[in-house]
């Protein structure tokens, strides 16, 4: 588990972690990466487990074996499978990577951990990212074989958020010249502690 407060970098971890796993591919790796706040779709745990089960059929030439109107708790022992034949038929090393957990599982509510495969698992790696303390959370605390780690904010002063609002700002709109009161107010709310933070409200 990888936990934090919303704009503590969970989600940019994330997808460094898939960036270096998936240079290892040819060494036997298999990533599967899932982001939740990417569009409304990324709530459904089903569907992201479809597209799981999509992509673990390709990497291990087997045919899709889940239907199109399978449900959570069918697709999730179809899952659940599938990561047992790569890990223990075909070798593999298989990484599983979640972001927004704890948003998948409250739109769920019920059912939403069935998907997860058995912990300390030789050759399986599951890690998803959520708030720290959320009912998602402490369910998974109680998992056995669930290791947490806490990602921290490091705090800013001015200076270092008006560089970082700019940087972010000039990225997102090339060539725009950012007003002044813009860059301040941006700043203002960060260093009050406004959420979603700084880097997050280029508008």
């Amino acid at each position: 588990m990888l936990t934090g407060q919303p704009g503590a970098g969970k989600t940019s971890l994330m997808a460094r972690m898939a960036r270096r796993l998936g240079t290892l591919q040819e060494q036997g790796y298999i990533v599967l990466q899932h982001y939740a706040g990417l569009g409304h779709r990324g709530f459904s745990i089903r569907i992201m487990l479809r597209r799981f089960c999509r992509e673990l059929a390709q990497q291990l030439r087997v045919d899709m074996p889940v239907r199109e109107v399978a449900t959570l708790s069918e697709v999730s022992s179809v899952f659940r499978e599938l990561c047992r034949k790569a890990v223990a038929l075909y070798g593999a090393n298989l990484v599983v990577l979640c972001d927004g957990y704890d948003q998948m599982q409250a739109a769920h509510r019920t059912a939403s951990q069935l998907w997860l495969p058995v912990a300390r698992t030789v050759g399986l790696v599951v890690a998803l990212s959520l708030q720290r303390g959320c009912p998602a959370h402490h369910r998974l605390l109680e998992r056995v074989g669930a290791h947490h780690t806490e990602v921290q904010t490091l705090p800013l002063d001015a200076a270092a958020c008006r560089a970082l609002a700019d940087r972010t700002l000039r990225r997102l709109i090339p060539r725009a010249r950012i007003p002044a009161p813009t860059l301040d107010d941006l700043v203002e709310a960060a260093l009050q502690g406004a959420r979603p933070p700084v880097w997050s409200r280029p508008a």
